[in-house]
């Protein structure tokens, strides 16, 4: 599981419904970003919001579920 936020790529160690424990946090500033999960070979993308950003030495990171371009929810 990765995050990507600005080009910069997170490892993520746990995904929860509105939130993700990134395994290295780094300071950012509150952004868009997109999450990706590769399950056996099938990779799964969608957009995310970290209304807070993310925090060094602060895993827990909390995570929004965004609208793709065409306006309805990533599924």
């Amino acid at each position: 599981m990765e995050l990507k936020i600005n080009g910069r790529i997170f490892d993520v160690g746990q995904l929860g419904p509105d939130f993700v424990r990134l395994r290295d946090p780094a300071d950012h500033p509150p952004a868009h970003g997109e999450m990706m999960v590769s399950i056996d070979g099938h990779v799964k993308r969608w957009p995310v919001q970290l209304p807070d950003g993310v925090r060094a030495g602060q895993a827990h990171t909390r995570l929004e579920c965004c609208t793709s371009v065409s306006g309805k929810a990533a599924e």
